[in-house]
């Protein structure tokens, strides 16, 4: 027994530090041409793909704090979490943080992945949080847009450096997607002002507000069908709007972070699963967590 109480103590202190609500992985970047791209984040002379999805990484995985941008429309990033996200219905399941304010809405497409095959990376089949606007006869779908190299002349005042990624050899590439109504008009000042949607975006409203969080529920296919997922590992954002205006230049959405909205630390579960005596299997203590079981060397109960 001494020695079962000493195995669940270091099973505990280990799992303490052995996962995040944060996302901690960066699998891909590649933003559409814009006036804060090789700026968020900074390219280097020398720097490649990975050094780039590592910058990347760097500045918005672990809740480090920083932002970048995914540039002009359809400009993305993907990235992923440590652990499964559950869906639990009517509820929020989590939140891709962003630099919205009052007036300036930036609203991202948000994609979604469950990690079926259990690789640990994103080649599952992608859905759509469909946003207030998916059903808006002012949205396109399955637009694509060539950004080239040749046409990255036009600059404005305040970014004067290249537009286009500095890290792509090729001198043109496509983005695909869909398209989201226009946001931005200029009000009677002569200043333009960015309207966020009503709900289901990322850079959308300001992290803090209610309506900037996301339900795993708004999942629909290609074909645009619902479906019901237990959670997903994968995001996926691309910016949904293709649209100038005027010195403040394209729209452009920003990413920070993301967090998973009912994450609870290994400590937090292991004390809910004994309180609810989901601790007792088959002769053996184990832990439940994201509808799986584990015993105390952490290893899974089949």
């Amino acid at each position: 027994m001494k020695h079962l109480i000493t195995s669940f103590i270091l099973f505990v202190a280990l799992a303490a530090n052995s996962a995040s609500p944060y996302i901690n992985k960066v699998y891909d970047y590649l933003p559409g041409m814009g006036q804060f791209v090789n700026v968020l984040p900074k390219y280097e002379d020398g720097d490649t793909q990975e050094t780039m999805n590592q910058k990347v990484e760097d500045a918005i995985a672990n809740n480090n704090g920083g932002m970048i941008t995914l540039g002009g429309w359809g400009g993305y990033v993907i990235f992923g979490f440590d652990h499964m996200v559950e869906n639990i219905p009517d509820e929020y399941d989590f939140i891709v943080l962003g630099n919205a304010f009052e007036g300036n809405s930036e609203p991202g497409i948000v994609m979604v992945s469950l990690d079926e095959n259990e690789n640990g990376v994103p080649d599952d089949e992608w859905y759509e949080l469909a946003g207030s606007e998916y059903g808006s006869k002012s949205t396109y779908f399955n637009v694509d847009s060539t950004y080239k190299r040749e046409a990255d002349t036009i600059r404005n005042k305040f970014h004067t450096q290249p537009y286009y990624p500095q890290w792509i050899t090729e001198d043109k590439y496509t983005l695909k997607g869909n398209r989201l109504p226009k946001n931005g008009h200029l009000n009677e000042s002569k200043v333009w002002i960015l309207n966020p949607f009503q709900y289901g975006y990322a850079d959308n409203y300001p992290n803090n507000d209610e309506r900037a969080k996301l339900k795993i529920d708004w999942a629909v296919n290609a074909k645009g069908q619902s479906v019901k997922l237990k959670g997903i590992h994968f995001v996926k954002v691309y910016n949904g709007e293709d649209q100038m205006c005027g010195d403040i230049g394209e729209t452009s959405t920003e990413i920070t972070g993301a967090t998973d909205l009912h994450f609870r630390t290994d400590i937090e579960v292991i004390y809910s699963s004994i309180k609810q005596n989901k601790y007792y299997r088959n002769g053996q203590l184990v832990i439940e967590r994201n509808g799986r079981e584990y015993n105390l060397l952490g290893q899974e109960v089949k």
